[in-house]
This record gives C-alpha cells, sequence and structure tokens, in this order.
C-alpha cells in the first residue's frame, strides 16, 4: 500500500483454529482494537441476500442483526454457507463513513431487487444492513 493507503489497517476476522467459536475471543480482542467508525465499508452479495457471512437461517442471526448492538462480532452457522465463519455485526457494519455494495450478474441483481422491493416478504441480510446504515449505500452492479 503507498501513499494515503498505507495507513491502512488489515484486521482479519480469522484466527487459527477448530471453530470459529473457539477463535472469537481472539478476533474480539484484534476488532475492539479497532476506532469506529471506518472509513469504509465495501460489501458483496450472495445469490441467497446474504452479505457480510450474514446468511439467512445462520445461527446467531438476529442477534447479528440487532440494532444497537454493542457487540462487533459473532460467529456464524449456516445450512447454506460453505464452512462456518466469523462475521461483522450489523452495528459495526453500519459505523462507517461511507458504504459500497458490488454485485454481479443478473441472477444477484434480481435477488437484490426482490429483498429491497416493497413488498418483499423476508427480509434478506442484505436489506437489513442497507436500510440501517446511516450514509446513504452506493450501489454497484456489473451484469
Amino acid at each position: 500500500l503507498r501513499n494515503e493507503a498505507a495507513a491502512a489497517k488489515f484486521v482479519p476476522l480469522y484466527a487459527e483454529s477448530q471453530d470459529p467459536e473457539t477463535a472469537l475471543p481472539h478476533v474480539t480482542a484484534n476488532v475492539s482494537k479497532l476506532v469506529l467508525p471506518f472509513d469504509v465499508i465495501v460489501l458483496g452479495m450472495g445469490s441467497d441476500g446474504h452479505t457480510a457471512s450474514l446468511f439467512p437461517g445462520g445461527n446467531h442471526l438476529n442477534e447479528a442483526l440487532r440494532p444497537g448492538s454493542t457487540i462487533r462480532v459473532l460467529p456464524m452457522r449456516a445450512l447454506d454457507a460453505p464452512e462456518p465463519r466469523i462475521t461483522l455485526t450489523l452495528s459495526a457494519l453500519t459505523s462507517t463513513r461511507a458504504m459500497y455494495l458490488h454485485i454481479e450478474g443478473a441472477e444477484k441483481k434480481a435477488v437484490f431487487d426482490r429483498a429491497m422491493s416493497a413488498n418483499a416478504h423476508d427480509s434478506a441480510p442484505i436489506r437489513s444492513v442497507l436500510e440501517s446504515s446511516p450514509v446513504t449505500p452506493g450501489i454497484f452492479w456489473c451484469p
């Protein structure tokens, strides 16, 4: 990293461990050292409407999406996730000066449109994150 980017800090949501629950204290300690708000959050979105390892049906999804929570990271297990993970919570993700979403392909665009529609029956995690953001998210779609 050069110029102003040289000041960037990379803090992985990973620690060598058998499972995310065992790694959680280490990751929590590292993330707790970060000063919020973040300068920028860049998100992707899966074809199920997940973002930032916030999967529909995740075992800690409700807790992770709780507005105002002081918890910054949680483990996440879901049937559609290829492996268990550690994720930033809604409170951490939305504590940012800028937020961007990058999605690719017609399938994900259709998922995004359905999730954000006024008559969406279920709230996809991407909708919860974008609607909770105090800044207007930039949306970038590549066909």
